[in-house]
């Protein structure tokens, strides 16, 4: 956090509009510490069965990527990331498709057939074979979509319910 970069005027206080970006990249960064990035998704856990999502031992297999790149690495398993290529452009996607962020995503779209959740189709390092972020197409003001900015920023279900 770089502190530094809050103008703040005589009185030593920042304008609420700074401080309201401020806070949102705050709870945007929180989040992935939290578990909201592709390196933790092969962490998360079942909470009905309590047990892993992805087994252990992580097992690194040959993936094609959503930048078109195949790597060899250990990634979340299918019930928690599903990689789909639309069938049309040829576009390989990655969705988180937990039980419940198929259910938000279904509900918030009205659409009974979504897959889950779209994740931004950029790696979020070139480790890395899927994105930390929903697609900011259609989760533009979700706060964990990749665009932050100083319009309102939405803590929506979707990331409240991520990893359930």
């Amino acid at each position: 956090m770089c502190f530094d970069a809050i103008a703040l005027d005589q009185g030593g206080t920042g304008s609420d509009d700074d401080i309201a970006n401020f806070v949102n990249v705050v709870i945007h960064e929180v989040a992935h510490v939290l578990g909201m990035s592709s390196d933790a998704m092969k962490f998360f856990w079942d909470p009905d069965t309590k047990k892993p999502r992805t087994p252990r031992p992580f097992v690194e297999k040959s993936v094609k990527c959503v930048n078109g790149d195949t790597q060899t690495i250990a990634i979340p398993n299918e019930n928690t990331v599903e990689f789909i290529t639309d069938p049309i452009n040829g576009r390989r996607s990655a969705f988180v498709v937990t039980p419940k962020v198929r259910t938000v995503a279904r509900n918030q779209f009205n659409c009974a057939d979504l897959e889950g959740a779209q994740l931004e189709n950029i790696p979020t390092n070139t480790q890395d074979c899927l994105g930390s972020h929903w697609d900011e197409r259609y989760f533009l003001t979700e706060t964990l979509s990749a665009v932050i900015s100083s319009s309102t920023m939405v803590l929506s279900p979707l990331s409240k319910y991520r990893i359930e």
